[in-house]
């Protein structure tokens, strides 16, 4: 299967996992992304702001929670996963992404 998918960034849709942040840079910067997982708290002003970033972006996708299959699939077909998380080292998520032939990339700071 080929790498379909630029970047991926796989985990909850949370201030704490910096979600809007990652989409806000990636439409500035116009680059392809897939964001794979659930809404922390969808009535949240952060979700809403993602969400809406969402609607007017060519760049931003947002497949919503997979199970762990089609994440699996999903991080298989991609390029680069991308952990902007601030509060974790190293993730599960990151090790699948590695062993699926996914490079990782992190930015662990906290502004």
């Amino acid at each position: 299967m080929g790498k379909t998918i630029e970047i991926i960034c796989v985990g909850r849709i949370e201030p704490r996992k910096r979600s809007l942040e990652l989409a806000q840079k990636a439409e500035e910067s116009k680059i392809r992304i897939l964001f794979v997982g659930s809404l922390a708290n969808s009535k949240s002003k952060y979700s809403r702001e993602f969400l809406k970033l969402l609607e007017t972006s060519s760049y931003i996708r947002y497949v919503g929670s997979k199970n762990q299959f089609e994440t699996w699939k999903l991080m298989s077909s991609s390029k680069i996963l991308f952990n902007a998380s601030f509060t974790e080292v190293l993730s599960l998520v990151e090790i699948e992404a590695a062993s699926l032939g996914c490079f990782r990339s992190e930015e662990h700071t906290s502004e």
